[in-house]
């Protein structure tokens, strides 16, 4: 276990009263236990471990024990749903309200909202009210040996865990439509659309991936171009072939002093898309393109 003393302000202005602790209590979670060591970059770090190689999970929910009210307290920074008080008119209807103040406070020309491809990491909850419309069904994803040779991954274990929730293909335009023309109405200006990838998992008896991908992709920007000046959207996780041959590619910057600079320049002259050199700022130095 850790015991730590928390201070309010400096020790000259301080008496014991004003201190307080707080307690990290290392539990057992399922068939692990859990530990606190240091490493040697002076960070404190939990580690949870079974004893056994074969006895393995993808998630760890009640490994340590800290008293949140305590660090409420100390930190400052957030408080308890115990000591919240609504505002007598109540919390405003959607993202307009936030949206408007969080530009208006940091001068943000855009504010741009994340979802995936199926809406959130899970897809949709066939048993949510507001998900029933788009007949979202949990299908669990298959990774071809080649995916699963490269690493795993938590989110993924999760989905085959859990299962994901995907919207049935006809009727992902309406989704996608749905979601932008709310989202613009709440003064969002664009999206970024994340784990493009996941439709290859979970293709079979939906027609494979290519048309699967390709049928998402075309509703996906029908819905992008309907409701969003200047084709407003950010793809994210769209490594699969399926995806990088239905767009017009851009490879990023590349550093012109590194080993693979001639790599790279030679690679985005193929690829036929736009050259962004980065230069470090102690090196003054941009190789012959």
């Amino acid at each position: 276990m850790l015991l730590l003393e928390a201070k309010e302000g400096t020790d000259s202005q301080l008496s014991k009263e004003d201190n307080s602790f707080i307690l990290f209590l290392q539990v057992l979670d399922g068939e692990f236990r859990s530990s606190l060591q240091g490493n040697s970059s002076n960070e404190l770090e939990l580690c949870v471990e079974s004893g056994d190689p074969a006895t393995v999970t993808s998630q760890f929910l009640n490994a340590v024990f800290m008293n949140l009210w305590v660090l409420a307290k100390h930190s400052g920074s957030f408080s308890l749903r115990e000591t919240k008080q609504a505002t007598e008119s109540g919390a405003p209807d959607g993202l307009k309200d936030f949206v408007s103040e969080i530009k208006s406070t940091f001068g943000l020309k855009y504010v741009y909202v994340w979802h995936t491809l199926l809406g959130l990491w899970g897809g949709l909850d066939p048993n949510a009210s507001g998900a029933k419309k788009y007949d979202p069904k949990l299908r669990c994803p298959v990774l071809s040996p080649g995916n699963l040779a490269n690493t795993r991954d938590m989110s993924i274990d999760a989905m085959e865990k859990y299962g994901i929730g995907v919207i049935d293909p006809a009727k992902v335009s309406e989704f996608y439509n749905d979601l932008h023309s709310y989202l613009v109405s709440q003064n969002v200006d664009g999206v970024k659309v994340d784990v493009q990838n996941i439709l290859e998992t979970i293709s079979c008896v939906l027609g494979g991936r290519v048309f699967l991908t390709r049928h998402f992709q075309q509703e996906l920007e029908k819905s992008i171009s309907t409701n969003f000046q200047d084709n407003s959207i950010i793809c994210c996780m769209g490594h699969n072939t399926d995806s990088i041959y239905h767009s017009k590619q851009n490879w990023d910057m590349f550093y012109s002093l590194h080993d693979a600079a001639e790599f790279h320049a030679v690679a985005r002259a193929v690829g036929g898309c736009g050259v962004y050199v980065s230069v470090l700022a102690a090196n003054n130095h941009t190789m012959p393109l």
